[in-house]
């Protein structure tokens, strides 16, 4: 059951996510103080509008969802990315 509901957290959450150079390099400089280097091993908490840009191709993110508490998280396990934070929050 633990392993569905981090399939769909992990669909959920990547379908708003993008990879690749797909940010305009305008967008990176105003969003230059909300850009976030992932650690590996390390939890990042994440909301909606948040996004991942990906540094390689070989990278892998652990989602993790608490429902109790409607929290999502993120944990880089192998690669580099970086998370985007929105505006919103």
């Amino acid at each position: 059951m633990r392993k569905i509901l981090y399939l769909i957290g992990a669909i959920v959450f990547f379908s708003g996510c993008e990879s690749g150079n797909s940010l305009p390099n305008e967008n990176l400089k105003s969003a230059s103080n909300r850009i976030i280097e992932l650690q590996k091993n390390k939890k990042y908490e994440v909301n909606k509008g948040d996004k991942i840009k990906k540094e390689s191709n070989d990278t892998e993110i652990r989602v993790e969802s608490d429902f109790n508490n409607k929290k999502t998280y993120i944990m880089l396990m192998k690669g580099n990315a970086k998370l985007i934070k929105s505006s919103q929050y």
